[in-house]
């Protein structure tokens, strides 16, 4: 995943309002009056969601499991300390005050078992709050689904296939790239990836199972209250 795909990511990302986003985490900051002096970025990427928290007064550190994505970021953020990592092992040396992780990386993580260690690893070094987002149940089934997707933006066309199996409660991706090059060609680049439907009351188990003893579970599209048709779900967790 993420191997030619990210050089063109940062373009597929123009309808993704970071700076929303990043508000709606700050609220939640600044309602548990938390400023946090380090930060632990969990899937990271090519660093969009970055910018709207980095300053030079802080430790960063930036894990990812796409070598191409975080040589981007590192371009970005020259300063910001950045790992390879696959996150169903973490390995941190270091205690954070914020430890967070958005647009969907948790479900990326497709063995529950997996994803609660990660839970206790995050749980042992961070000291003050974990946020992350995941896709809802709605979102991946009833919204992605068996469902299908064209997009064109800029010289890049591609078109988006779903499949949903409801026994593993996995749904693919299946990606075609059709990106336009300086002789006006268009070159294919192929990408399948797989996310897994996780209920929000399992992630809540696993969060209190790893000693989390406060959640909090909003709307991350909308910083509100959740609906039946939340896409986006943003837990807000503190020890």
């Amino acid at each position: 995943m993420y191997k030619e795909f990210a050089y063109i990511y940062d373009k597929l990302t123009f309808d993704i309002d970071y700076e929303k986003y990043s508000k709606v985490i700050k609220n939640e900051l600044n309602k548990l009056n938390i400023s946090p002096r380090s930060i632990l970025e969990l899937g990271i990427g090519s660093g969009n969601m970055t910018k709207y928290f980095y300053n030079t007064g802080i430790y960063y550190k930036g894990i990812d499991l796409s070598e191409e994505m975080l040589e981007i970021c590192s371009k970005k953020f020259p300063s910001i300390d950045l790992s390879k990592q696959d996150l169903c092992n973490l390995k941190v040396d270091e205690n954070f005050d914020f430890v967070f992780s958005t647009l969907d990386t948790i479900n990326y993580i497709l063995d529950s078992r997996k994803l609660q260690s990660l839970f206790y690893t995050i749980k042992e070094h961070c000291k003050e709050v974990f946020i992350f987002d995941v896709n809802t149940p709605y979102k991946l089934i009833d919204f992605m689904g068996n469902n299908h997707f064209v997009y064109e933006y800029e010289d890049i066309f591609y078109t988006w296939v779903n499949q949903y199996y409801e026994k593993e409660n996995l749904v693919d991706f299946y990606i075609d790239f059709f990106v336009k090059t300086e002789d006006n060609l268009y070159r294919r680049i192929r990408e399948r990836q797989t996310e897994k439907v996780y209920t929000l009351d399992t992630i809540r188990f696993m969060l209190y199972n790893s000693g989390f003893t406060n959640i909090k579970i909003i709307d991350f599209d909308t910083g509100k209250l959740l609906t039946d048709k939340t896409q986006r779900a943003l837990f807000i967790c503190t020890i």
